[in-house]
């Protein structure tokens, strides 16, 4: 699977969370931190997006799973539940795109 792929993926997931689908300006934004523009361009031109921004997806998704670990460990029990769900969500997409990291590294 190519970064690009594994990022569309992961955009398609995080999409069936949220009351309306993410755009691809919203994602580039908020989950690889480039400009608005970024994904949607290397679409359009069919260039992978780099690595770098592949390290910074996988960064701010381990970031979100740790953040709703920490909110499910404190909360009561009522809302625990959607907590540990959004924990354990963010961090299977973290573990995903790591292992597209790692396996660009091994080739």
């Amino acid at each position: 699977m190519t970064r690009t792929e594994t990022v569309e993926a992961i955009k398609v997931e995080l999409s069936k969370r949220e009351l309306r689908p993410i755009s691809d300006n919203e994602f580039s934004k908020q989950y690889l931190n480039r400009s608005r523009s970024y994904l949607a361009v290397m679409k359009h031109k069919n260039i992978d997006i780099s690595e770098s921004a592949l390290l910074a997806l996988y960064r701010n998704l381990a970031s979100l799973s740790s953040s709703w670990m920490d909110i499910a460990a404190s909360s009561p029990l009522a809302t625990t539940s959607r907590a540990w769900q959004n924990h354990s969500l963010y961090k299977r997409l973290s573990e995903t795109v790591w292992q597209n990291i790692s396996q660009e590294t091994i080739l």
